[in-house]
């Protein structure tokens, strides 16, 4: 004949070991440290983010047959809500707000193109010539241009270089001085000095900022001049003169 269990204190002690033993196991479950929680009937909480990976479809489009969706088509309410917000229409907003900023940017980038050039507007000019003579004293111009002042604009801040190369055709040692000039203003002129049938080569620059300007040009000039004697004439004298100017209102 058996014998009743006890309810002495061994008793006690293998209740409480089964009871820990059920509890670890039910903590170690894959369905508890999935996070997942069941509230009521029908009803189940997620900790952390819920994952699908038997998705099988391409895209909102097709969406497959498996894994999850936000919707089961496009433009339909989203089966997916998170705190209480509808992602599908949520996401769309956001891509409209989108678009229509990108589109702004695009009319104030147009903008402040259209206002830079109204602002500030840019001009240059240059040339080059051969075969000129070198006279003493003063400088003199052998190439010459203009840049036009575009209308409405009042300032400019120019800057001009001169280049010029000579043969010195006299039987003394001589110097060749080169400037640029600006609206007939010509800066301190670079010397080179030269032996008698040498070629000697110079260049001068010149900036200016004027003002005061409407409409018209403005006119830039490589000038030239010897120290002693004028030189002739020399199809291999080679000078040139280039600039730039920034215009502003």
């Amino acid at each position: 004949m058996s014998k009743l269990p006890s309810t002495d204190s061994s008793l006690v002690r293998y209740l409480g070991r089964q009871k820990r033993s059920a509890l670890r196991q039910a903590q170690s479950s894959p369905y508890v440290r999935s996070g997942i929680t069941l509230i009521s009937e029908g009803i189940a909480s997620v900790d952390g983010q819920i994952q699908s990976h038997d998705f099988d479809g391409t895209g909102r489009t097709h969406l497959g047959s498996a894994g999850w969706m936000l919707g089961w088509a496009d433009g339909l309410p989203s089966m997916l809500v998170l705190n209480g917000v509808d992602v599908y229409a949520d996401l769309a907003a956001k891509t409209a707000t989108l678009a229509t900023t990108v589109a702004n940017l695009g009319t104030a980038m147009t903008n402040i193109t259209a206002l830079i050039a109204d602002t500030v507007r840019g001009g240059q000019n240059g040339t080059w010539t051969t075969n000129f003579a070198v006279p003493t004293g003063t400088g003199t111009s052998v190439a010459s241009r203009t840049i036009a002042v575009p209308a409405g604009f009042t300032h400019a801040l120019v800057f001009a270089i001169a280049h010029a190369s000579a043969k010195n055709t006299t039987a003394s040692n001589e110097y060749l001085y080169v400037g640029a000039a600006i609206n007939s203003v010509t800066p301190a002129m670079l010397l080179a000095p030269v032996l008698p049938n040498g070629y000697a080569v110079s260049s001068g620059s010149a900036t200016r900022i004027l003002s005061g300007l409407s409409g018209g040009v403005i006119t830039i000039d490589a000038m030239v001049h010897s120290e002693f004697a004028s030189w002739t004439a020399t199809g291999s004298n080679l000078a040139s003169i280039d600039a730039i100017a920034l215009f502003y209102r």
